[in-house]
């Protein structure tokens, strides 16, 4: 059973992060991440069809929330940024269908938990190593129908969401787990440390793997193994 991986702590916006973001998910402006396969790109694609920018729809849906009473001033957090990945060895065994549809379901969870309209955008990124999700949603408090970001996302919140996203995905057919999802796990601010992170994770999942299938004639093999320096006479 594979464990499913979502950044632990999502990031905040204000109005004024939105743009960056917008630049980063549609590959726009100088792009400094050298995994990116440029064209691969023309084969991201997001789940929240819309005619609008990121910054135009988070704008429109704040608007109207405004409309509607919500108090929104120059600090206040917008929308929250999330990370779902799929493994480069999970994508390749599932096939493109299945990842498809693993995103699929990842955002519906998100769409029924926060509201369909607070769903600002699901990204899916192919034009790296690792399939993955950029989604991201405006917090609403659901009792009230009011932008309320300490509401809509506290730490109780993430918990739930780390024990509620994986049952929804096996009831989907997808033989995940949680992880270890413990707010109190250092966060990680910046996307592309965290995809550092995921790689050296994915690297020391690759070795327990291997020393799992071969034993300890494996691990005298192991390629992920620091050779020792010879010895000096």
């Amino acid at each position: 059973m594979r464990k499913w991986n979502w950044r632990g702590t999502p990031k905040k916006n204000q109005m004024s992060d939105v743009k960056g973001k917008e630049r980063e998910q549609d590959r726009s402006g100088k792009i400094k991440n050298e995994d990116i396969d440029r064209s691969r790109t023309k084969h991201n694609y997001d789940l929240v069809r819309s005619n609008l920018n990121l910054y135009q729809r988070v704008k429109a849906r704040v608007e109207d929330l405004k409309k509607e009473g919500s108090r929104v001033q120059k600090n206040s957090v917008v929308m929250y940024s999330n990370i779902l990945t799929v493994s480069e060895e999970q994508a390749n065994a599932w096939g493109e269908e299945k990842t498809k549809s693993y995103f699929q379901a990842c955002h519906d969870y998100f769409a029924q938990e926060f509201g369909q309209e607070n769903v600002v955008s699901a990204k899916v990124h192919l034009d790296e190593t690792a399939p993955h999700m950029h989604l991201h949603f405006v917090p609403v408090n659901k009792q009230n129908g009011r932008l309320q970001a300490r509401v809509a996302m506290n730490k109780a919140k993430i918990n739930h969401i780390h024990d509620a996203l994986p049952k929804f995905l096996q009831e989907r057919g997808f033989d995940v787990q949680r992880g270890s999802g413990k707010t109190k796990d250092k966060n990680i601010e910046n996307v592309h440390e965290y995809k550092v992170v995921q790689k050296k994770d994915s690297r020391k999942g690759k070795r327990a793997e291997n020393v799992d299938r071969c034993g300890a004639e494996c691990k005298r093999t192991d390629p992920f193994q620091k050779k020792k320096p010879p010895r000096k006479w």
